[in-house]
């Protein structure tokens, strides 16, 4: 009963705010996002992998549903303290939230035999190349760090959207010297590579994840930066 009264209490609390943000079905909409993110990621890792006899992945949805609680209770409190103008918690600060509550409980979990090795699995490549089979062993074992990069930086970035930056963009500031990728892919992928490197080995909090993501949508060229920097009606550059 006492554990049941703490995942109902902070629905409660929700229902006090008096922004109307986080309600119930802001719970739902972050609680089906994660979930959609997830399942994408375990489908697209068992995809390179393939069925490895002894080897699964299971989702924790009760984990997952903590996440959002977590995130929510994180979120509701810079927005209610004093010491601030901050009125809805802004994206940076949501995926920041969302992902750090995420590998705090992990609830990508894999299951493997005692004795399975995953050094000397085979798996789906045209080729048997050594840094393709390193990479995906590195995903089977940090499938909940992979699942966070992509989907704080999706969140923010929009790549289902237009590209924050084009090919012909991305040319017209090579030639000013201030762009040492291919094109904006290419800068994507550096960017993701990093981030999952920190969220791994490095230690971390909300203020952390977000400063990252604060640095990653400043481009090189300044018309290109962000929309989320621009200034507007939910302006929140005078937080503290």
């Amino acid at each position: 009963m006492e554990y049941r009264a703490i995942l109902t209490q902070p629905l409660k609390a929700f229902d006090e705010d008096k922004n109307g943000f986080f309600t119930e079905e802001k719970f739902k909409e972050w609680y089906n996002l994660l979930l959609d993110f997830t399942l994408e990621s375990i489908d697209e890792l068992m995809s390179l992998t393939g069925a490895i006899n002894g080897f699964t992945y299971e989702l924790n949805k009760t984990l997952l549903r903590e996440v959002i609680y977590d995130a929510m209770i994180g979120l509701k409190t810079i927005v209610v303290s004093k010491h601030n103008t901050v009125h809805q918690p802004n994206p940076f600060k949501i995926a920041a939230y969302l992902g750090y509550w995420f590998l705090r409980h992990k609830p990508i979990l894999f299951r493997a035999e005692s004795d399975l090795k995953l050094e000397t699995l085979k798996f789906n490549l045209d080729e048997d190349d050594e840094d393709d089979r390193n990479a995906i062993i590195f995903e089977m074992k940090h499938l909940n760090e992979v699942t966070v990069a992509r989907f704080i930086l999706r969140y923010i970035f929009n790549l289902n959207g237009k590209p924050m930056c084009d090919n012909k963009t991305c040319k017209r500031i090579k030639k000013c010297g201030n762009f040492c990728f291919d094109d904006f892919s290419d800068m994507f992928m550096t960017l993701f590579y990093k981030l999952v490197y920190h969220l791994c080995y490095r230690e971390l909090s909300p203020k952390i994840i977000e400063h990252f993501l604060e640095a990653y949508t400043l481009h090189p060229h300044l018309p290109c930066t962000n929309d989320l920097w621009g200034p507007g009606e939910n302006d929140q550059t005078h937080e503290k």
